[in-house]
C-alpha cells in the first residue's frame, strides 16, 4: 500500500510493540538505525526549538561519529537536517527522557546484501562507544521498606529544570542518566513527598521516598493490559489514577472494578 502515516498514533503494531518494550525498560540511550545519507541526528525533529541539553546531545553524537570509518560523516540536530513529525527520537525524549538518535549508516538506500556487513562494520565502534558509555549518574529509588519505586526525575542548574523528566524502572527501582551541567537531582513519585538531592556523580544514588499522606489508602502496584478489568475491592474511590512512567491516565471504578482504557500501554502502574 502506499506510504502514509496510521489512522492514529501507535496504530500500527509493530509500533506497540517498539513502544511497550521501550516504556517496559526504559533505555538511557539507544538508537535507530536507517540508511540514506551518512549521519547521526537528535532531538528535536519537530521543531527548531532546542532542548534543554542541546550540549550533551551533540557531545554524544561526536562521540559516534568518532568511532565511524564512514567518510563524511557528521552529526546534526534532526530539524536542521529536515523537520518531520512522528519520529522515534522525539517520542523516546519527550516520553521517559531516552536520548534515542537517528543513525543513518549509508547514502546507499538500499544496499545489496552483500554490502551489508562492510557497512556493518564500519559502524560496529560507534555503536559500541555510545550504547557503552558510562552514564554520569545512576542509582535506585525506592519506598522506605526498600521496595523499588517508579519515580520521575529532572536535573537542575541553580533551581532551573536543564533535562527532561527521566524515570526510574518500576520493577527494580534502577535509573540511569548521562548528564551534563547539572548540579540537583529532583525526585517525584504518586502518593509520596518529592526529595532534592546535590548530584554525586559515578557512584549508585540511593533514593528511599515516604508517603505524603495526601492519598487515602495505599499507592498501590498494579500491572495493567489494554481492555482488561480487575476487581481493587472497596479500599479505593469511585475514581483513580493510573501512573507510571512517561504515561497516565484518569479511570472510572464500577463495583469496585477497574476496566484499563484500550489506547493505554501495557506494563506496571501505581493505582492512586
Amino acid at each position: 500500500r502506499a506510504f502514509q502515516a496510521g489512522p492514529f498514533p501507535f496504530s500500527e503494531p509493530e509500533t506497540r510493540a517498539f513502544r511497550d518494550h521501550a516504556l517496559f525498560a526504559l533505555p538511557h540511550t539507544s538508537l535507530s538505525l536507517h540508511s540514506g545519507a551518512t549521519n547521526i541526528g537528535y532531538v528535536w525533529n519537530y521543531t527548531y526549538d532546542d532542548t534543554p541539553e542541546q550540549g550533551l546531545l551533540d557531545d554524544l553524537g561526536e562521540l559516534y561519529a568518532d568511532g565511524t570509518d564512514t567518510r563524511g560523516f557528521y552529526v546534526t540536530n534532526g530539524a536542521d537536517w529536515y523537520p518531520t513529525r512522528g519520529d522515534t527520537n522525539d517520542w523516546s525524549y519527550g516520553s521517559y527522557g531516552g536520548m534515542d538518535f537517528t543513525v543513518e549508516l549509508t547514502r546507499n538506500k538500499t544496499p545489496v546484501g552483500t554490502d551489508i556487513p562492510d557497512f556493518l562494520s564500519d559502524h560496529r565502534d560507534a555503536v559500541h562507544s555510545i550504547v557503552l558509555a558510562p552514564p554520569g549518574l545512576t542509582g535506585r529509588v525506592s519506598t522506605t521498606n526498600a521496595d523499588p519505586l517508579w519515580a520521575e526525575m529532572t536535573l537542575l542548574l541553580n533551581g532551573v529544570v536543564v533535562s527532561a523528566p527521566f524515570f526510574s524502572n518500576p520493577h527494580s527501582g534502577r535509573f540511569a542518566r548521562h548528564i551534563d551541567g547539572a548540579d540537583t537531582l529532583r525526585i517525584t513519585s504518586p502518593g509520596y513527598g518529592s526529595q532534592e538531592h546535590p548530584l554525586t556523580l559515578d557512584r549508585l544514588t540511593q533514593i528511599a521516598l515516604t508517603p505524603d499522606g495526601l492519598v487515602e489508602g495505599d499507592v498501590r502496584p498494579f500491572h495493567a493490559a489494554p481492555g482488561h478489568s480487575v476487581s481493587l475491592g472497596a479500599t479505593l474511590g469511585p475514581i483513580v489514577s493510573l501512573k507510571a512512567p512517561g504515561r497516565s491516565a484518569v479511570v472510572p471504578v464500577a463495583n469496585d472494578t477497574l476496566t484499563v482504557p484500550n489506547d493505554l500501554p501495557p506494563g506496571l502502574y501505581s493505582v492512586v
